[in-house]
């Protein structure tokens, strides 16, 4: 059975959104960090002080904006 295109553009839209995931879990654990999310407010505990990362422009790129800014710190 042939699956429609917007389908497989949705499976792999959930693919990219767990790698980007995937990779924030690294990029956190290498620098011993902790990501809490308040809605659309991305925060960065470390050593028991909380920062802000982020503002969530689009929750259907989190992922992806949440790695973005962690790549550049």
């Amino acid at each position: 059975m042939k699956k429609r295109a917007s389908q497989k553009a949705a499976e792999y839209s959930i693919e990219r959104a767990e790698w980007y995931r995937q990779q924030c879990d690294e990029i956190l654990f290498q620098k011993g960090i902790e990501l809490q999310i308040d809605d659309l407010n991305v925060y960065v505990k470390q050593n028991d002080q909380r920062t802000l990362l982020l503002e969530i422009a689009n929750p259907k790129t989190m992922w992806f904006e949440i790695w973005l800014k962690l790549a550049e710190r």
